[in-house]
């Protein structure tokens, strides 16, 4: 299923498609996606994204938690996260799901 993420991003939650077998090396990931039949080799900050996708965490809070461990500010690194997210959707490794209201 390649499904893009549609917005606004503050209340998706994206989930990683589990479903696919992955290897992990140094601080990457590679994954194979057998419905495609692609390979995927995802550098250290989309594979940072990737493991952030848990469905319970919003695009927004993935942002501010990745801004804290680079020290920048969350504003400065939405937009990268946002399209990250999306990528990685596109590829079928990650599945929007709508937050759940806090």
């Amino acid at each position: 299923m390649n499904a893009a993420l549609p917005g606004p991003d503050s209340v998706l939650a994206p989930r990683h498609a589990s479903r696919w077998p992955s290897v992990e090396v140094d601080d990457q990931v590679i994954v194979w996606n057998d419905e495609t039949q692609e390979l995927h080799h995802l550098d250290v900050t989309a594979t940072l994204v990737l493991r952030l996708c848990d469905g319970e965490s919003t695009l927004s809070q993935t942002a501010a938690d990745l801004a804290h461990l680079f020290g920048v500010e969350p504003d400065q690194i939405r937009g990268d996260v946002i399209r990250c997210a999306g990528m990685l959707a596109g590829a079928g490794l990650v599945e929007p799901v709508a937050a759940r209201a806090t």
